[in-house]
C-alpha cells in the first residue's frame, strides 16, 4: 500500500450520531483510525493529509487544559507510558518530510583551488609580490568553502529522533522505518547540546525542531507502541473553545454579560439565595456592537434537518442573553445594538450554497414575542467551515468582521 492510500484509508470524518463521536487517533492491533470532526474537509494529496493530521493534533492539544468536571476532555491511553508527545513527533516528521535530516554546514579553508577568496586570512598567511608599477599582487590565496557536515553530533541526534518518531507515529503515513544509525546515544549529552542550540538559534523552524527533539528524548519509552488512543468524545467543548478564542472578549469581562436569578424566600433560610447565572458561550464586541454567540457542535450540515438545529430552550435562552445585554450596558462597553447567533460546523467545499467560510442559513425567533424588532430577538444560524476555524488565530479581528457581516446580513 502506498503512503497516500495508507493515510487516506485511515482518515474519516465522524457523523456525531450515536457512538460515532470520537475525534482523534485510535490504533488497535494494527488497525488505525484518524477521526476528524464534523465539517472537516479532507485534503486530496498526501502532503495535504499530513497537514490535516497536524492541524487535528494541534487542535486536540489545545483541549488538554479543558476539563469536563475533573476529567480532561482530551485524554489518552498509551500503554501506560505517561506523556506522549504527539505534536513533537509530528513536528520532527514534518521537518524530515520537508528537508530530510537536519544537517549543519561547516566552513573549510584551503590554499588555492576552488572556493571564495578569504582576503583576511590570505593577507595574514601570504606575502604579496611587488610589481614594476609599484602595486602588489597575491599569487597564492586562502579560500573557503561551505560543506555539509552529515556526521555531526546534532545530525546523529536528529536521526535518532526521526527513527523514534517513525516508530511512534510513522504508521500514520507509511510503513517505512529509517535504518538504525550506529552511534552510542547519550541522553544527557544530547539534552545539553539541544539546550545549547536553543539558546543560540533564532531560526523559528530550527527552534521548533530542537524543542521537539528535546521533548521526544525526555519523554521516550522502551515500551512498544501497539494500542494508541488520543482524542476526545467531547469535541463540542473544543468547538466552544475555538469560537471563544477567535471571536470572544475573553474571560475577564464575559461575566459582565451573565444574566442572574434569585429566590426571595418567605420561609426557611432567607439569606442570599442567588442562583448560578446563565453563561453565554462567547461575547464578541466589535464596532460598538455586541454579538452574543452560542457555539453548537451539531451535525445539521450532514442532514439538513431542522431537528438537528438548536431547540426551543436554546433559542429562548439566547434571546434572554440578548435582552439582558440590551438592557444592562456593562462598564467599559458602549454599544447601541445587540445581535444573536448560533454557530455550527459545516464543510464549505461540499456546500451547494456557498464557497465562503460562513453561511447564514436563517434565523430563529420566539413565537411568543409579537412585534419584537430588536436584532437580538432574531437569532441567526451561521455555519462556519470547520477546517478553517481550526486554523484561525486567536482574537482575529479580520474573522470577527467577516462573521459580523454574515450575522448582520441575515438580521436586516
Amino acid at each position: 500500500m502506498t503512503n497516500d492510500s495508507f493515510l487516506r484509508s485511515s482518515c474519516r470524518v465522524v457523523t456525531n450520531i450515536g457512538d460515532d463521536c470520537f475525534v482523534g487517533i485510535h490504533s488497535e492491533s494494527g488497525r488505525v483510525e484518524i477521526c476528524f470532526p464534523i465539517g472537516f474537509h479532507l485534503s486530496e494529496t498526501e502532503e495535504g493529509l499530513r497537514r490535516d493530521v497536524k492541524l487535528l493534533l494541534t487542535t486536540l492539544a489545545r483541549g488538554k487544559t479543558v476539563h469536563d468536571g475533573s476529567v480532561p476532555i482530551v485524554s489518552a491511553y498509551l500503554d501506560s507510558i505517561g506523556d506522549f508527545p504527539f505534536a513533537d513527533y509530528l513536528a520532527i516528521l514534518d521537518y524530515y518530510f520537508s528537508y530530510g535530516y537536519y544537517v549543519e554546514k561547516e566552513t573549510k579553508y584551503h590554499e588555492n583551488g576552488s572556493g571564495v577568496i578569504d582576503w583576511k586570512r590570505t593577507i595574514k598567511r601570504f606575502i604579496p609580490y611587488p610589481q614594476n608599477s609599484g602595486s602588489f599582487v597575491y599569487l597564492d590565496f586562502v579560500k573557503r568553502m561551505s560543506a555539509v557536515n552529515d556526521s555531526g553530533l546534532i545530525t546523529l541526534i536528529n536521526k535518532y529522533c526521526v527513527r523514534k518518531s517513525f516508530l511512534a507515529i510513522g504508521w500514520l503515513f507509511t510503513d517505512y522505518i529509517p535504518p538504525k544509525d550506529e552511534f552510542f546515544f547519550n541522553r544527557d549529552l544530547s539534552i545539553a547540546l539541544l539546550n545549547e542550540k536553543l539558546s543560540s538559534t533564532f531560526n523559528e523552524t530550527n527552534r521548533r525542531l530542537f524543542q521537539a527533539m528535546k521533548s521526544v528524548i525526555l519523554n521516550e519509552s522502551d515500551n512498544p507502541m501497539e494500542d494508541v488512543f488520543w482524542g476526545t468524545y467531547r469535541f463540542d467543548r473544543l468547538w466552544e473553545l475555538m469560537i471563544d478564542d477567535v471571536y470572544g472578549i475573553g474571560s475577564v469581562d464575559k461575566h459582565k454579560f451573565f444574566p442572574g436569578t434569585k429566590w426571595n424566600l418567605r420561609i426557611g433560610n432567607t439569606a442570599s439565595n442567588n442562583n448560578a447565572s446563565l453563561i453565554p458561550d462567547t461575547i464578541m464586541y466589535l464596532d460598538n456592537e455586541v454579538y452574543v454567540l452560542d457555539a453548537k457542535y451539531y451535525h445539521y450540515c450532514q442532514t439538513g434537518n431542522v431537528s438537528d438545529l438548536p431547540s426551543s430552550s436554546d433559542i429562548n435562552k439566547q434571546v434572554s442573553y440578548g435582552e439582558y445585554a440590551d438592557e444592562h450596558h456593562p462598564d467599559g462597553y458602549a454599544y447601541d445594538d445587540v445581535y444573536n447567533a448560533f454557530l455550527l460546523p459545516f464543510d464549505m467545499a461540499l456546500s451547494p450554497y456557498t464557497d465562503d467560510v460562513y453561511l447564514n442559513i436563517g434565523e430563529a425567533t420566539c413565537t411568543w414575542q409579537r412585534g419584537h424588532d430588536a436584532p437580538y430577538a432574531h437569532v441567526q444560524g451561521v455555519l462556519i467551515d470547520t477546517k478553517t476555524l481550526m486554523g484561525m488565530s486567536a482574537d482575529s479581528k479580520i474573522q470577527q468582521k467577516i462573521l459580523k457581516n454574515a450575522i448582520r446580513n441575515g438580521a436586516r
